[in-house]
């Protein structure tokens, strides 16, 4: 019983302490961490409604003067959130880092316009916040007031966007947020975009953490707009599901800080957009008026032009290539691949050769912004357009080839895609134009271009013993190393990376990710080439697919691919233009068809790769003169064994007369037994005395035995992977590839 209750303590107590740190405000520290923000909790006690009932308009205020949730008749504008995340949520900046104000104690007057009033007070300053409900039923108004008298606090921090509708799990693929300096360009931004550049400055860190351990612990993740001194924010928007959600007409703030994070809602959990603002000289006072409108999506591209097309919900356009070879299905979203489809084999053997059953080399199931053969830029803002996530404009198109155009801020970027001119080939070629303004001052541009992505690999998982499974693998030039990475690591989080310096700057070869039997690589030009870039880094990443992706006669699927990526740079040369050009080879993993563009090696014949490529040679003569495969493998296994037969031969004859000869020293050997038996050193170095007079050595079977292994071997690895061996039938086997089925 006391055993019981001296347990029963511990683990009260363990779960008090755990209470206690979730409940426990962040750290100090100098920056804002997204993960940090999850920490802070809160309640709904006390809560206020604005309402406009002819609307159907309810706004939901918290406490602490805090958007808490806002609902038209149509539907949610913004949802609930974490408290700490609600709209015009206050941070305080001190000398011992950032803190959260507190939910209470805050005071609510109700105001004679209907409106409310949410004070807060502490020693000898206050801060104010008044919202009112526009009069146009289309947002409210707020006014923040802070009356502060000492240095304590040196600035304060404003969320002003977030928990805008995204319509939920299935919807939130692309979102979008806005931000304006008055009197310029908006900057529109992905929800991709944002995350991308938090994952890249994640890496960025941990590389930082991995030289130096004084890095600090927690990393500001934010994008920044910062402004100078005769500059104003204008607007503030995201695009929602339904509606368009805007501050407009801002007061002065310092900057803007976009942070992607985990959203907690009463309902679940999903990933938003938000954005901060920071107030000037807030800590000795500071008073603004913040309009918060709504707009049905529909009205978002009149309010602001960089909305048109995403708030008309346009659907993306493509342009179709084919020749007898390939189906290429191209979109103008990112001048990206959305589908590539080989059109002389089917998935399963004994299909129809019918489109449906083509195969998927890349599938039409990789998001918007990762898809083969998109350009990304390392700095979107400064070119006035994110390439990824912007709709090109075809300017060029015929049955086998196309050419995409973007142009923004004096920038000119061209894509051209082809098909290859021959037949039975499918490396396509892919050539980037680039045209920088005048004066502008670079003499290179950083891009990143993605290579294999949601590549076919359902055919990895056949049921053949020993048969590897997907890869991900970087290519090295004459003298380097090839780099794999297996798909179970990449599903795992796990990554293959490798950086490049200046002076081995063409070293890279190629980006691939191939399955059993087909691969999908990114080319390189080496330098000495035409349209040559300098290659930077070389990366396989994870991938996650818009749907499940079945397995082939494994009633199983998977949603985990792999994506190749290629950070590179290319220089500017007369007329401000900058050319590379790169070929994207997505096929068979047949040595035939890849040895004339450099990557032979990729198709793996194990550890005897050189014997087992002879051996493959031979099988496709005896297939050119028998017509069969079958028979073909049935010749080559009595070739190899005619051709090791006098090697077994005299390894039999070698084992023979090793006992013969071993019989009649018997009687010799037992004597020596019997004289030596306790001294077994002694013993040995006898027999070998005896052995040796009588010249009696080890018998040379064995080494023959060992002879012969490596080819065995060879074969069994060859057999597995050769491609051509897919599909082809021989009696009552449908696909030589396969394993034997005829009991099973």
């Amino acid at each position: 019983m006391a055993r019981q209750a001296l347990t029963f303590f511990i683990v009260f107590a363990g779960l008090l302490l755990v209470t206690r740190g979730c409940n426990k405000p962040p750290a100090a520290s100098t920056a804002v961490g997204v993960e940090s923000l999850l920490s802070v909790a809160g309640d709904l006690k006390d809560a206020v409604e604005l309402r406009d009932d002819e609307r159907g308009l309810v706004v939901t205020l918290g406490a602490d003067g805090t958007i808490i949730s806002a609902k038209a008749k149509d539907g949610w504008l913004i949802r609930k959130v974490n408290p700490a995340r609600r709209p015009f949520h206050l941070l305080e900046r001190t000398a011992a880092g950032t803190r959260y104000l507190p939910s209470a104690p805050w005071t609510t007057e109700k105001l004679e316009d209907g409106g409310y009033a949410f004070v807060h007070a502490r020693g000898d300053w206050t801060i104010r916040k008044e919202f009112r409900l526009r009069p146009e039923g289309d947002g409210l108004d707020c006014l923040l007031k802070v009356e502060q008298a000492g240095e304590e606090v040196s600035e304060y921090t404003m969320t002003a966007l977030s928990g805008v509708d995204l319509g939920g799990e299935a919807s939130i693929q692309e979102p979008y947020t806005l931000v304006q300096v008055a009197g310029e360009r908006a900057r529109l931004r992905s929800w991709r975009t944002v995350i991308r550049g938090q994952e890249r400055m994640r890496e960025e860190r941990q590389r930082r953490i991995n030289e130096d351990e004084d890095v600090p612990e927690r990393a500001d993740y934010s994008t920044r707009v910062s402004l100078r001194a005769d500059q104003n924010l204008g607007r503030l928007a995201v695009l929602g599901e339904r509606s368009l959600v805007r501050l407009d007409d801002l007061p002065p703030a310092t900057e803007v800080r976009t942070v992607a994070y985990k959203l907690q809602r009463d309902e679940g959990t999903g990933r938003e957009i938000e954005s901060w603002l920071a107030l000037p000289l807030a800590s000795r006072g500071y008073e603004g008026t913040f309009r918060l409108r709504w707009d049905a999506r529909a009205k978002a591209g009149a309010i602001e032009p960089a909305f048109n097309e995403l708030a008309r919900g346009r659907e993306e356009q493509t342009v179709v290539l084919a020749n007898e070879t390939l189906r290429l299905e191209l979109t103008d979203r990112g001048a990206s691949i959305n589908s590539l489809l080989l059109k002389k084999f089917v998935e399963v053997a004994g299909q129809e050769n019918t489109p449906e059953n083509w195969v998927p080399m890349i599938r039409d199931a990789v998001p918007a912004g990762q898809r083969a053969l998109t350009m990304l830029l390392k700095d979107p803002e400064r070119y006035g357009i994110d390439p990824a996530d912007a709709t090109w404009k075809v300017v060029e198109s015929s049955q086998t080839s196309a050419t995409f155009r973007l142009d923004a801020n004096g920038w000119s970027f061209e894509k051209r895609i082809a098909l290859p001119d021959e037949e039975d080939r499918y490396d396509l070629d892919v050539g980037i134009r680039i045209t920088k303004p005048d004066g502008d001052p670079d003499d290179r541009i950083k891009y990143v271009l993605v290579g294999p992505a949601g590549s076919y690999i359902a055919d990895t998982k056949r049921g053949v013993l020993f048969t590897g499974g997907a890869q991900g693998f970087l290519s090295e030039r004459e003298g380097g190393d090839n780099e794999e990475i297996m798909q179970e690591a990449v599903s795992k989080g796990e990554s293959l990376e490798h950086t490049f310096g200046g002076d081995t700057a063409h070293v890279l070869k190629g980006i691939g990710v191939q399955g059993a039997f087909f691969t999908c690589i990114l080319r390189i030009p080496g330098k000495d080439e035409e349209g040559a870039a300098s290659s930077v880094r070389g990366q396989i990443r994870s991938l996650r697919m818009t749907r499940d992706i079945p397995f082939l006669e494994e009633g199983e699927t998977y949603r985990d691919s792999m994506q190749g990526r290629l950070d590179a740079s290319a220089g500017f040369g007369r007329g401000r233009v900058a050319e590379v050009r790169y070929q994207l080879y997505a096929g068979p993993n047949d040595i035939d068809r890849l040895r004339p563009i450099g990557f032979a090696d990729a198709v793996d014949f194990g550890m005897f790769s050189s014997i087992g490529r002879l051996l493959m040679w031979v099988m496709k003569s005896f297939e050119g003169f028998l017509g069969s495969f079958g028979l073909a493998i049935m010749f080559m296994t009595l070739l190899v064994r005619a051709i090791l037969l006098p090697v077994s031969y005299k390894s039999q004859l070698s084992v023979q007369q090793y006992s013969k000869r071993m019989q009649k020293l018997k009687p010799m050997l037992e004597e020596l037994e019997k004289k030596f038996g306790k001294n077994r050193q002694r013993l040995n170095q006898e027999r070998m005395r005896v052995m040796k007079e009588n010249k009696v050595g080890f018998p040379l079977g064995c080494l023959m035995m060992f002879v012969q292994i490596p080819i065995w071997i060879a074969l069994f690895g060859a057999l597995r992977v050769e491609f051509s061996l897919r599909h082809e039938d021989f009696l009552w086997a449908a696909d030589l590839s396969m394993p034997d089925r005829l009991f099973a």
